[in-house]
């Protein structure tokens, strides 16, 4: 049996204090040796590559707002982890961290299926060292020559990312799949935000299931109201019944309700949904 993604996390750090370093890989040759973007290690007057500081990073993704490469990180008394590393465009301020950790709180309480992830101070030369380029802007201001990244469990190895980027709620495979989307975005709501889709995503290998990891936008959708949130997953069921995964609308609801609404979401957010689907709920009971 597979273990699920929740069991592959990895070893728990209690603060980032007990990170004691995180470093970005860069493109190496079978003999170690660092290449450029070509995969030459000399160029073409035989100067080695890491002489002349042109180190390449693996980046695994990213979007507008922030790059993701792979590193590793060394935590207090344990041996080295590969990780995933955001680097922001826009500095984070340290407000923004506090809030950030705040989130990846309340979606943990709310049993998010989140991966480990943290928050850490990288020196600028250490990004500059693995050849990602850094803007004035990306610079802490509270730190000097400091950036904030965010630090969690890397889906994929070097070759690349294991989850599928940006997928539609409309592309859904299967009717687990869809449940299973659904069910990570209503105990986001439970948490008390407005989820938004890429909140998920799913694994390239679909049966590997789904799994929440990118909060940029939670940072500005927490909503004390929950017809708000119930709206919005209402809105994702309807995109993602057009999907041929399901076999009918109403079976489909009655699915949702069932296997979501009534097992997954809390007591506020069920009266929500059962408000903002009563167009479809008559002559029912979904109690």
């Amino acid at each position: 049996m597979r273990r699920r993604a929740e069991e592959q996390a990895l070893p728990r750090w209690k603060t980032a204090s007990d990170v004691r370093r995180v470093a970005f890989s860069v493109k190496r040759d079978r003999k170690g040796r660092p290449v450029d973007a070509q995969g030459r290690w000399v160029d073409e007057y035989g100067v080695r590559i890491s002489e002349l500081g042109l180190n390449v990073p693996f980046r695994i993704g990213g979007h507008a707002r922030a790059d993701v490469y792979a590193g590793t990180v060394a935590l207090t008394g344990r041996s080295k982890q590969r990780v995933a590393i955001k680097v922001f465009n826009l500095a984070l301020s340290d407000k923004d961290v506090h809030k950030f950790r705040g989130i990846i709180t309340d979606l943990r309480s709310a049993h998010v299926k989140l991966p480990k992830m943290d928050f850490v101070l990288v020196p600028v030369d250490d990004l500059r060292h693995a050849g990602i380029p850094i803007m004035p802007t990306a610079i802490s201001k509270e730190h000097e020559n400091m950036v904030w990244v965010q630090v969690s469990q890397l889906f994929g190895s070097l070759s690349g990312s294991k989850i599928e980027n940006k997928a539609r709620l409309s592309d859904v495979k299967t009717a687990r799949e869809g449940a299973e989307f659904m069910t990570e975005l209503t105990k986001a709501a439970n948490a008390g935000y407005i989820p938004p889709q890429d909140l998920v995503e799913p694994f390239i290998q679909r049966e590997k299931g789904v799994i929440p990891f990118d909060l940029d936008q939670l940072i500005y959708l927490k909503s004390p109201n929950a017809v708000a949130r119930a709206q919005r997953l209402r809105e994702y069921l309807m995109e993602m019944l057009e999907s041929p995964a399901f076999g009918g609308r109403e079976t489909a609801l009655g699915q949702f309700f069932a296997n979501v609404a009534l097992n997954v979401a809390n007591p506020e957010m069920r009266e929500a949904l059962q408000a903002v689907f009563a167009d479809y709920l008559v002559g029912r009971n979904p109690r």
